[in-house]
């Protein structure tokens, strides 16, 4: 006996169309990134990355980050986490960590870029507890190095908001007492 195959329905009919589309692009990319960034690619990276210092480094800094977030947290053998995170963590908290910080918040928060994800993967997708507190970790301190030195600016856009809304709110203000009542001048 066989079950009547001819009966069941394809997954891609079953499913909605842009469900099925977006988990099947995600799936190929994951395939080509796990095929590309195998585990002695990531033995590699962490030989050449862990003497470099940031500063100076943007592209390693980002194929870093790539391999982390969208490959490593995802591997079966997790073994190289520690060390990675370690060493992102060493880079925040050294020399040239605004650079670091700047450029992660950067990347993490740039709409053009499929790194905006990987705050909604590790912290609501990922299973990994370990991974979901390294993460928190990271921008945390990744904060930490950016807001004294940026805190400054923060209020200074805010003046600047505040004097604008001041302007329009008495050019507002001096066109309806020109204007008299029911819009009569």
């Amino acid at each position: 006996w066989h079950p009547p195959y001819d009966s069941i329905e394809e997954p891609s009919e079953i499913v909605p169309k842009a469900i099925f589309s977006s988990i099947w692009d995600e799936n190929k990319q994951f395939l080509r990134e796990k095929h590309l960034y195998s585990e002695s690619f990531g033995h590699f990276l962490l030989s050449i990355s862990k003497d470099k210092p940031a500063e100076g480094n943007a592209d390693l800094i980002s194929v870093v980050l790539q391999f982390v977030f969208d490959v490593l947290i995802h591997a079966k053998e997790k073994s190289l986490l520690p060390a990675f995170f370690d060493l992102l963590m060493g880079w925040v908290r050294g020399p040239g960590k605004l650079e670091v910080c700047q450029s992660f918040l950067d990347d993490i928060s740039n709409k053009d870029m499929a790194n905006v994800h990987w705050i909604k993967v590790v912290l609501l997708k990922c299973t990994v507890l370990e991974v979901r507190r390294k993460f928190v970790e990271l921008i945390g301190a990744v904060f930490d190095a950016v807001c004294p030195v940026s805190r400054i600016s923060y209020y200074e856009e805010v003046e600047e908001e505040e004097e604008e809304v001041q302007e329009q709110v008495e050019s507002k203000m001096s066109d309806a007492s020109g204007e008299g009542i029911g819009g009569e001048a």
